[in-house]
């Protein structure tokens, strides 16, 4: 592989997961400096420190956003387009917040890198936008294909409060499979409205490998959703999570 040129090689990288990248860095420094080089073409086979989902940029100091390209080559069947046709002519939003479920401002996806690869010249955070409301067949193959590579992805911690995917939109976008992030320790902050879709969210499309935290602050207790969200992600999640923690100040 030495003797292939630069383009070359990051393809043979593309191809990698997070756990194959990472045992090629640590073979030599040649692989090492190549990986860190060339990090933002590889970012989505890389380990996060964070994942955030926001609107505002004004509070980040250090950033580079991520600017999707078209997917040139993309097989997609009948059956697939016609449940995606269905999204654009719904205006079905990626995002949903209990706010406004049919209106969200501006949406990044945040990815703050981890420590041990944060240098001092070199940004803190990946920022990603996807379309909000998808135009056509190509933006919702873009969103997929986006979608994909951060599934490849490994994050320390994820923090989700009002504003989360829209998991009617995953279910159509991946033809009712459920795709997996991969999460060491989520915390949510949900309300009372926007409970039911983060239980939703959390008990198909996550994979939790330590804890999750639960911020009760801006949820009744009394309430009916909340006692059945509980024992929802008990119920199904129960002998998945390692630890789960109830927190309420």
């Amino acid at each position: 592989m030495f003797s292939l040129p630069i383009e070359a090689k990051l393809d043979v990288l593309k191809c990698l997961n997070f756990n194959q990248l990472s045992s090629i860095k640590l073979t030599n420094f040649y692989f090492f400096n190549l990986i860190k080089k060339y990090e933002e073409q590889l970012c989505f086979r890389m380990k996060f420190n964070k994942l955030l989902i926001d609107g505002d940029l004004r509070k980040l100091e250090s950033y580079r956003i991520i600017k999707p390209k078209p997917v040139l080559e993309y097989t997609l069947d009948k059956r697939l387009k016609k449940e995606w046709q269905k999204i654009l002519n719904s205006d079905i939003s990626l995002f949903y917040d209990p706010k406004d479920p049919l209106y969200v401002d501006d949406c990044f996806f945040y990815f703050e890198r981890t420590f041990d690869n944060l240098l001092s010249n070199e940004p803190r955070y990946y920022i990603l936008k996807l379309p909000q409301f998808p135009e056509d067949i190509e933006e919702m193959v873009i969103i997929r294909y986006c979608l994909e590579q951060i599934f490849n992805c490994v994050f320390e911690s994820a923090l989700f409060s009002e504003i989360v995917f829209n998991s009617q939109v995953f279910y159509l976008l991946f033809n009712y499979n459920t795709p997996q992030l991969h999460i060491q320790k989520l915390t949510l902050f949900p309300n009372n409205e926007s409970l039911e879709e983060l239980c939703k969210f959390v008990y198909y499309f996550l994979t939790i490998s330590e804890c999750l935290c639960i911020n009760l602050n801006h949820v009744m207790m009394q309430s009916g959703s909340m006692i059945r969200f509980l024992l929802f992600i008990l119920k199904n999640r129960g002998n998945k999570l390692p630890k789960i923690l109830l927190k309420k100040c």
